[in-house]
């Protein structure tokens, strides 16, 4: 593997550090100031290696690709080590099911991964192509194997829309209920008339580069028919440029980074006071870190804590954010949590804004209701009431300035 010594790789490329003296001030041992045009050349060469040390390991494999050699168990021995652990059953090559079987005289159906995935596709579309305009999936079982959930149908939709199959005017919803929580990439490259509806959770990547659609991730029932959950993992709405999100849980890092004109809610709400004392900010807050990142267009509603680092080169579109003072959650504290450099300022509603809140939570409201959450469908109710109090909005400066990047 080709090897760079540390000194060519950028330092601190994830903080909020730039001077020597921030440093020092922080505590930091080791700190180089960050050279941005050497850093890309040492990481293009870095990788340019590594992909031609991967290139002649794979041909000396006798692959024409790497590709060729995932799940290739049977090319793997251990060298080293047998004395203290024995790794013979992970290196034995699993045998792979057949979609179907038969055992006594029946015929048995196992489920192959991404299974669900290709089902609904395969359903909804054969539905569209017999005549339907209006199509309900409903089911209980998704999980982390079923990742890209209406990705593949979204991309047979348009194909077929642009061929002339489809008139254009299908909607179809999935509707996933109870404690479902759908692998990575729910909805990833979604489009208008496609609908997701889930009530668990979901994983990385809901709904990146979608370009219309809904998707909503609601808390689901546990065994004791308490609901829970309702949160969705990295990366949400990365690029998105169109469509509606609403989540009512939390969201994990970076949610809505490159947002490119879709519409969000965020219904994770602060559940004790906050104590910016205490540290680990991140882990405490709704949203993980870095939310909002390289923002260019689309509208954000807020309505519990948005975590650290928020907003870094954000250059258009709106978040807002609900004010709770009985919680901690005031203007001085949401400004602490804009990123250092970042070009956005905290300011007050204006009546086209009190629309924007009132129209997202709205739409927030309905789903609440329609899953029979009136305890906190009536709690938005309020929010809605009191918008033009209790919200602010966060915005580019009037004065353009070059993003500084935090990454």
């Amino acid at each position: 593997m080709p090897w760079l010594p540390s000194w060519h790789l950028p330092c601190c490329i994830a903080s909020q550090i730039e001077t020597t003296a921030e440093a020092e001030a922080k505590g930091l041992k080791r700190f180089v100031p960050r050279v941005l045009e050497n850093g890309v050349i040492y990481e293009t060469t870095f990788f340019r290696g590594m992909a031609r040390e991967i290139r002649i390991l794979t041909a000396k494999l006798g692959a024409r690709r790497t590709q060729d050699l995932v799940g290739r168990a049977d090319l793997l021995f251990q060298e080293r080590g047998l004395e203290n652990l024995d790794l013979s059953d992970l290196l034995t090559p699993a045998k792979l099911p057949a979609a179907t079987e038969m055992e006594d005289n029946v015929r048995i159906i196992r489920k192959p991964l991404n299974y669900l995935t290709s089902l609904i596709s395969n359903l909804v579309h054969n539905a569209f192509l017999s005549g339907e305009t209006r199509v309900r999936y409903d089911d209980t079982d998704a999980s982390s194997s079923d990742r890209a959930i209406g990705t593949h149908l979204a991309g047979v939709m348009v194909r077929d829309i642009q061929q002339g199959r489809l008139s254009g005017q299908e909607q179809a919803l999935l509707h996933f209920q109870r404690d479902s929580i759908p692998g990575n990439g729910l909805g990833a490259f979604n489009i208008p008339r496609l609908t997701m509806r889930v009530e668990g959770g979901a994983q990385d990547g809901v709904g990146k580069s979608a370009r219309g659609g809904k998707i909503v991730i609601l808390k689901g029932e546990n065994r004791n028919g308490v609901r829970v959950g309702g949160s969705v993992g990295k990366g949400l709405a990365y690029g998105a440029q169109g469509g509606t999100f609403i989540i009512q849980g939390d969201a994990d890092s970076r949610a809505c980074i490159r947002l490119s004109g879709a519409n969000v809610v965020l219904g994770g709400r602060i559940r004790s006071p906050l104590d910016d004392a205490v540290g680990n900010w991140a882990g405490r807050a709704n949203l993980k870190g870095f939310a909002f990142e390289y923002m260019t267009a689309g509208r954000v509603v807020v309505l519990g804590d948005p975590g650290p680092w928020i907003c870094s080169g954000m250059t258009g579109g709106i978040v807002y954010c609900h004010l709770d003072p009985e919680m901690g959650m005031t203007r001085d504290a949401l400004r602490r949590r804009i990123a250092a450099g970042a070009g956005v300022e905290i300011r007050d509603l204006e009546e086209n804004d009190i629309t924007n809140v009132e129209e997202l939570l709205l739409q927030y409201h309905r789903e609440l209701i329609r899953s029979q959450q009136e305890v906190e469908a009536d709690w938005v109710e309020g929010a809605v009431a009191s918008c033009r109090n209790r919200f602010v909005k966060i915005v580019p400066e009037k004065v353009v300035v070059t993003p500084r990047s935090t990454e």
